[in-house]
C-alpha cells in the first residue's frame, strides 16, 4: 500500500509503464533523505548535515558498482538503519542527480515494497531531460 506521493507513482508506472515518466517527475522534485558520515568520521548521531559541511555518502554495492541509499522520509531511513545511526543529508532528488558521478546509481527506499533501483543509465537521462532550456 502507497505510504507517499513517491509510492503511488511508482505503483502508477509499475502498472501502466507508459507513465514512467511520471514516476520519474515525482523523484525528481522529492526531497530525499541520504545517509552520511560527517567528516570527521565520527558515529552517526541523526544529525542532518547542511550541503556545505564535508561529508561522505553511504555507498552500497550494487553489482560491479556502488548504489547510494535515499529515502523519501526520515522514518525509513531510520528503519532500514536498525540499531546503526547515521548523519542524513537532505536534497531535492533532482539536485542529488547532478552532483553524483556517472557510474553511481540510487536505490531509493531500500528494505520497503517500494524499492526502485536507478541504474546509472536512467540517471544520465533523467540529468539529460533536466537540463535547463534558455527561452530564445
Amino acid at each position: 500500500m502507497a505510504e507517499t506521493e513517491l509510492d503511488s507513482a511508482l505503483e502508477v508506472a509499475k502498472a501502466n509503464p507508459a507513465q514512467a515518466n511520471f514516476f520519474y517527475d515525482t523523484f525528481l522534485n522529492t526531497a530525499v533523505y541520504i545517509p552520511a558520515l560527517a567528516a570527521d568520521k565520527k558515529p552517526g548521531e541523526w544529525m542532518q548535515l547542511q550541503p556545505t559541511d564535508r561529508f561522505f555518502p553511504l555507498y552500497l554495492k550494487h553489482e560491479e558498482s556502488r548504489a547510494i541509499p535515499v529515502f523519501d522520509r526520515l522514518d525509513r531511513l531510520k528503519t532500514w538503519a536498525g540499531d546503526r545511526a547515521f548523519n542524513y543529508l537532505v536534497l531535492q532528488a533532482h539536485t542529488l542527480i547532478k552532483v553524483i558521478a556517472p557510474e553511481i546509481a540510487i536505490v531509493i527506499n531500500e528494505g520497503t515494497p517500494h524499492r526502485y533501483l536507478f541504474l546509472p543509465e536512467i540517471l544520465e537521462s533523467l540529468r539529460a531531460a533536466a537540463k535547463p532550456v534558455a527561452p530564445n
